[in-house]
């Protein structure tokens, strides 16, 4: 068994004098990435979704993150017409 490692699904041929690297990709659910940055006008931003298991759920949590974004670094209003 290698060290902090979980039961591989499929038994592994050891062989002698030969190197091993297993990747173990952990899925951890949607994830929301923020770039925030101030200029003389205020501030802007950029959101990176990955994960999400639709094109729904990802419009949702950058509506979440611009609202959050919105509260905590203000925004001008947005012009009508």
């Amino acid at each position: 068994m290698f060290p902090n490692s979980e039961p591989l699904s499929e038994p592994l041929e050891v062989v002698p004098m030969t190197s091993y690297v297993i990747h173990k990709h952990e899925d951890n659910g949607p994830k929301v990435n923020l770039k925030v940055e101030k200029n003389t006008k205020g501030y802007n931003w950029e959101a990176t979704i990955t994960n999400a298991k639709s094109v729904e759920e990802a419009i949702a949590m950058v509506r979440e993150a611009e609202s959050k974004l919105k509260l905590q670094f203000g925004a001008e209003p947005e012009k009508e017409g």
